[in-house]
């Protein structure tokens, strides 16, 4: 019985000794600090900008462009070299035709496009209608107006135009650039202007006018619901309309010929070269009164305080920046005068 007792009280001992030794190894040795857990941070996504389809190579230049504002004189000049003739030379509106130019092809796929700014004289004369019961019809001789603007559109060489345009494309970015478009690249808006104009469709006579008010109108609402552009090719007759789709065809070729042999990084350089490349307009856009609508009524990018076309107007005849080829005008509905 003696020995169970110290045999318990030798335990409780030893039990005790152990719970001692542990607390002073616990008191000497600090806990080992915990480490924080240490999480990557995502990298931001790049901002993209605008992808450049259609990408020119900067030009070489023996000497530099004048500035925007002073290019009147070098554009006559460029004009001269395509052998045109006096009298073709004659239709272009040669004061701020680089500007002239640019906000004509912006506007042709919209609803409206401002005569004012068309880079090309009026047609002769006045347009002409014919009756056709309560209504109208576009007259049959109507399409002999426009006949020396389709010579000019077959006289021109697509690829001698197409050079002197890239000679030239500094001028033209700035001002697309002044239009409201910083980040904006001309050549793809014009290669994108071409294929609108090319999707219109062919209208074979009679084509019907209604005049609800002053302007005529096309009867058909979806015609009429078309873009200023498109409506300027199905009111010029369908043979004049196929001569100017023949040559927008001929330059867009050359056009997307010279982007073509660019990779995405050559793209993407020669890109950058050609802004660099513009020069600023001290004076912008406020002397001649070019601007984009943008900033005045939403998407619609066309001049503010457009001319409207009435009964007694000649019509005008907008141009795109590289066909040179003609088409009738008006700011918005087909307004034609009589």
């Amino acid at each position: 019985m003696k020995k169970l007792i110290w045999s318990l009280l030798l335990l409780v001992a030893l039990g005790a000794l152990a719970i001692f030794i542990y607390n002073a190894r616990q008191r000497q040795e600090p806990p080992l600090p915990s480490v924080p857990v240490v999480t990557q941070p995502v990298a931001p996504a790049l901002p993209v900008g605008p992808q450049i389809r259609y990408p020119l190579a900067p030009p070489s230049l023996d000497k530099p462009l004048p500035a925007l504002d002073l290019s009147d004189t070098a554009v006559r000049n460029a004009l001269d070299g395509l052998s045109l003739g006096k009298t073709l030379i004659g239709l272009f509106q040669l004061h701020d035709f680089v500007r002239r130019v640019v906000a004509s092809v912006d506007n042709l796929p919209r609803g409206k496009a401002a005569v004012r700014l068309m880079p090309v004289k009026p047609a002769a004369g006045r347009f002409l209608v014919d009756r056709a019961g309560e209504g109208f019809e576009i007259g049959q001789s109507n399409a002999a107006r426009y006949a020396p603007y389709v010579k000019l559109a077959d006289t021109i060489d697509a690829h001698k135009l197409v050079a002197l345009y890239i000679q030239l494309y500094p001028l033209f970015q700035q001002a697309y650039r002044e239009l409201g478009y910083p980040k904006g690249y001309f050549n793809d808006r014009l290669v994108e202007v071409i294929d609108h104009l090319l999707a219109a469709p062919e209208l074979q006579a009679p084509i019907r006018l209604v005049q609800p008010k002053v302007f005529y109108q096309f009867a058909d609402p979806e015609l009429e619901a078309r873009s200023a552009g498109q409506k300027i090719l199905m009111r010029i007759g369908v043979e004049n309309a196929r001569r100017i789709k023949a040559k927008l065809r001929e330059i867009r070729t050359e056009l997307t010929r010279q982007a073509a042999p660019q990779n995405k990084q050559g793209a993407a350089q020669a890109a950058s070269r050609m802004r660099a490349s513009t020069m600023p307009t001290p004076r912008g856009l406020a002397k001649t009164g070019f601007r984009s609508s943008s900033a005045i009524s939403g998407n619609a990018v066309h001049s503010a305080n457009m001319p409207s076309i009435s009964r007694t107007s000649n019509s005008s005849i907008p141009v795109t920046a590289t066909a040179m080829s003609v088409f009738e005008g008006s700011p918005g509905r087909v307004e034609i005068s009589r």
